[in-house]
């Protein structure tokens, strides 16, 4: 597996207008396996669904249409991400790790700064047999 792979499963989208994230497709909850696990409405097709679909005028998440497709658990989760009052685009960003205890965002710059020429600090765990 190369850098780019394990970038990118350390990878979520960041909810700015929801216009560029696939709602049951893309990243973008931090549980994506309950998310997927959770899909009550699969008939319809989901490749023209948005996150911005489930977005009301007035900036705060559509509570009704989230529940036809996606379980009361997952709608909960969902309606903690905040809504950005005013509209930006989506981007990436790295996924939250619970424990914090290491994440793919520390791991990636670990690994960049050290074939950046610093990392010397890693160099005892290569001696580890």
């Amino acid at each position: 597996m190369n850098s780019s792979e394990i970038l990118r499963k350390g990878l979520k989208w960041e909810v700015g207008d929801g216009a560029s994230i696939r709602f049951l497709n893309d990243p973008w909850v931090n549980c994506p396996l309950i998310f997927q696990a959770n899909v009550v409405n699969a008939s319809t097709s989901n490749e023209e669904l948005y996150v911005q679909n489930f977005i009301l005028p007035e900036r705060r998440r559509d509570r009704v249409k989230l529940s036809e497709w996606i379980g009361k658990e997952v709608v909960r989760t969902i309606c903690k991400i905040l809504v950005p009052q005013n509209p930006m685009a989506d981007r990436m960003g790295f996924l939250k790790s619970d424990l914090e205890l290491y994440s793919v965002s520390k791991a990636y710059r670990s690994i960049t700064s050290a074939i950046n020429g610093g990392g010397n600090e890693w160099k005892w765990v290569w001696r580890l047999r």
